[in-house]
């Protein structure tokens, strides 16, 4: 039975000299194409590119959805306008959908991008024999350096060597914005604009209890787990706590927990996500 589960994060992979960050990722797109470029350009409106991967998911969630209504409804048109149309209803919600569309690409450029990743180093981590591998990380670090078996590892968000959507997003269950139902010329068109959104918002959020269920047989071996181990990933917000309470509550409950860090902010954020799992 397996004793330790090393969780991955994209530290592991940096350590090894992947090019895997997110200004990495930023200026494949500036340079890959005008497609791709097109799609920098769309998401920066919204998204920042300048912190960490973290900071880029939590970003999803956080962009600013009353300019998305100001600047969609700006083609709003009442209905007693003298140059009013039927199709000038689907005017405000074509803006809106196309303020949003960078969202249904972020998982083909990341699945690009990862796949031209070169994957090559030395080994820098005695792992423990019979042990089992959660990782964050979409790459295949751990069978191309390692040798892990593919078996023994989870790609909790998708592995970049298959055909799986990778997953990434916000873990904020609370941004459905309201629909508007003030009786105005322009009721509908709000109501249609916040569909819109709400649809962006549910897109772009992770399900950490969906991608849970969907590798229940992996969770199902932590219970003879004594020590977890994480490498590389970052706690610098809570968007992946879900996760690290279920597996808290499969693994032994006297289970160590050692936990690497970068720099003294990163050790601060472990101490942090200690307190918050009551380890």
């Amino acid at each position: 039975m397996p004793k330790t589960l090393y969780v991955i994060g994209n530290g592991f992979d940096l350590a090894h000299g992947l090019e895997t960050n997110l200004r990495c990722f930023k200026c494949y797109l500036k340079y890959k194409d005008d497609a791709s470029r097109k799609f920098l350009e769309a998401i920066s409106k919204y998204v920042p590119f300048n912190e960490t991967w973290s900071n880029f998911e939590e970003a999803l969630g956080n962009i600013d959805s009353e300019q998305i209504k100001e600047e969609s409804m700006d083609y709003a048109q009442s209905p007693s306008d003298e140059n009013f149309r039927d199709s000038s209803w689907g005017d405000p919600s074509y803006e809106a959908s196309k303020a949003v569309s960078f969202s249904s690409d972020i998982s083909k450029y990341l699945h690009e991008w990862i796949k031209s990743v070169r994957i090559e180093g030395n080994y820098k981590y005695p792992f423990q024999k019979n042990a089992l591998f959660l990782s964050f990380n979409y790459t295949n670090t751990l069978e191309i350096i390692y040798g892990i078996p593919k078996d023994k590892i989870c790609y909790i968000h998708g592995d970049c060597s298959t055909d799986d959507v990778l997953k990434y997003g916000h873990h904020n269950k609370s941004l459905l914005t309201d629909n508007n139902r003030e009786d105005s010329d322009f009721a509908l068109q709000l109501e249609q604009i916040n569909d819109i959104i709400n649809g962006y918002y549910e897109a772009t959020r992770k399900a950490p209890q969906i991608n849970i269920q969907e590798h229940a047989a992996f969770f199902e071996q932590l219970s003879s787990i004594q020590t977890v181990e994480i490498i590389g990933h970052s706690f610098e917000n809570e968007i992946d706590d879900d996760y690290f309470t279920f597996i808290k509550k499969k693994v032994k409950p006297d289970c160590t927990w050692k936990i690497s860090y970068h720099s003294d902010n990163d050790k601060n954020f472990n101490e942090q996500f200690a307190q918050r799992m009551g380890l």
